[in-house]
């Protein structure tokens, strides 16, 4: 459904907005525990707090499935008849250590993954998590040690154990994976400029069949045994022996990718473990008759995966229309994928890719050269689309800045012209352009990028159902957006 589509689309906010509600909460409940138990124990008698706490009833009276754990139990229950119990009492027991103790985890976690700790240092964020999640669920375990209220029993367990279950089941499967279930670098290949790598992957046939625009979970043992990142897989196909062969196309931007370029780089390659192929956005993809995806640089993957989708089977020949843009500030990247273009080339059908270069403009890189080489060879050949007929010149042509565009004969295998452009697309212009193909079909717009992209495409299908809106027309367009960071 539409609204469980969204609800995985904004998967990270709901993240976020969860861990910013348990932290309010510990701290409301911190704050109660200081003005309403402690305070309540240095006015109270042990006899009175005796006949309160549960874990002063008689065993015959316990709950159902009581669990004691008397050995972390501070103070001891029940407490001596002459016991002096007081304010301090409560804030130095089992449930006030342990609650300062959570009430640090949760922030240490914060602090970790803030988007500065998260991005500068990746390792730290990623160990924080896998070592303080397992920490916090044992400390609220031994939060409830004393047993003063309850059912007797952990309530973490009762609440949280289904997210606890599957967060066990997940490490121990990776674990086994890593050291039974090897997969096999079968080729890798980087990129003119050195900054993307693409590898294939075979996988055993115990792995279940990957779907487009799924990820999966990469580790590599000799750069860290323990490190596991998601990456989407760009392309999929069966092999003789009853597996599948999965592509990845991973950009170089910190230290553990780099070394994984460094690794891909001679004949011998690294060994590699996969977890999985997960759910993503992308993969309703083939569910719609009309869709646009939208990639800058490494974020094009999830739609090469789709794109690799249609040049296997006959699905573009039943599909009114499918777009997929890709932006990257170096051109050269669009060769890496040249053997799916020239798929794509072969099969025809109504699958348009538009490839947009976007490098700098600042006067110091070759951005400049390029603009000023490709602006008369480009005014020149809309010329001549324009002779033959109105309708051949591209949109972007019509934007109310015009772009230009240089037409690459080494994109394609067939050395078939391929115009490249020279800019960032104009999204109001082309997703009107592509919803007006055929006003009787939704408009289902994919995204992978940064938050500025994110931003302006989110904005752009705003403004072109308003436009719609205003015209008369019922057509709508949908915006899912999906990334890691």
């Amino acid at each position: 459904s539409q609204l469980l589509m969204q609800l995985i689309n904004c998967q990270k906010e709901l993240h976020i907005f969860s861990s910013w509600q348990v932290l309010l909460d510990s701290l409301v409940h911190t704050f109660a525990h200081h003005i309403g138990t402690f305070t309540a124990l240095e006015r109270t008698t042990a006899e009175e707090l005796n006949k309160a706490f549960v874990c002063a009833r008689d065993p015959t009276e316990l709950p159902a499935g009581y669990l004691a754990l008397k050995t972390f139990q501070y103070p001891i229950c029940p407490l001596p008849a002459n016991a002096d119990i007081g304010y301090f009492d409560g804030v130095l027991s089992t449930p006030g250590i342990t609650g300062y103790l959570l009430l640090i985890v949760i922030c240490l976690l914060g602090w970790a993954s803030s988007a500065k700790v998260r991005h500068a240092r990746f390792r730290v964020f990623y160990q924080f998590h896998h070592f303080l999640v397992p920490a916090w669920v044992i400390l609220l375990v031994l939060h409830g040690a004393n047993g003063w209220v309850g059912l007797g029993f952990p309530l973490v367990i009762l609440v949280a154990g289904i997210p606890i279950a599957a967060y066990t089941w997940t490490r121990s499967r990776r674990a086994y994976l890593a050291w039974f279930c090897p997969s096999t670098v079968l080729a890798a290949e980087k990129s003119l400029n050195g900054k993307l790598v693409r590898i294939e992957v075979q996988l055993s046939s115990g792995y279940r069949k990957c779907s487009v625009g799924e990820y999966a979970y990469i580790n590599i043992p000799s750069i860290s045994r323990f490190e596991w990142h998601p990456f989407t897989i760009s392309n999929s196909k069966d092999d003789e022996t009853g597996g599948q062969l999965i592509t990845f196309c991973i950009m170089s931007v910190g230290r553990w990718t780099q070394k994984l370029k460094d690794a891909c780089a001679g004949h011998a390659f690294p060994r590699v473990n996969i977890d999985d192929p997960f759910y993503a956005p992308t993969v309703s993809m083939p569910l719609h008759s009309t869709v646009v995806g939208i990639g800058a640089g490494v974020g094009v993957t999830p739609f090469l995966s789709f794109l690799g989708s249609l040049a296997a089977s006959q699905v573009s020949q039943e599909r009114q229309h499918a777009h997929v843009f890709w932006m990257s500030a170096w051109a050269t990247d669009f060769l890496l994928f040249k053997d799916l273009f020239a798929q794509l080339e072969t099969q025809g059908g109504n699958t348009k890719c538009h490839l947009h270069a976007t490098p700098r403009w600042d006067g110091r890189g070759l951005g400049c050269l390029f603009d000023l080489a490709s602006r008369d060879i480009w005014n020149d050949w809309v010329r001549r689309l324009a002779a033959r007929s109105s309708e051949t010149v591209p949109t972007f042509c019509h934007y109310p800045k015009p772009l230009h565009a240089v037409v690459s004969g080494s994109t394609l295998e067939s050395e078939t012209p391929l115009v490249i452009v020279v800019g960032r697309p104009d999204f109001v212009a082309e997703l009107l352009a592509i919803g007006h193909a055929d006003l009787r079909e939704h408009v289902f717009v994919y995204c992978c990028g940064n938050d500025s992209l994110k931003e302006g495409i989110q904005t752009a299908c705003v403004a072109c159902n308003k436009h719609n809106e205003s015209s008369g027309y019922m057509q709508r367009f949908y915006f899912y957006h999906e990334r890691f960071g």
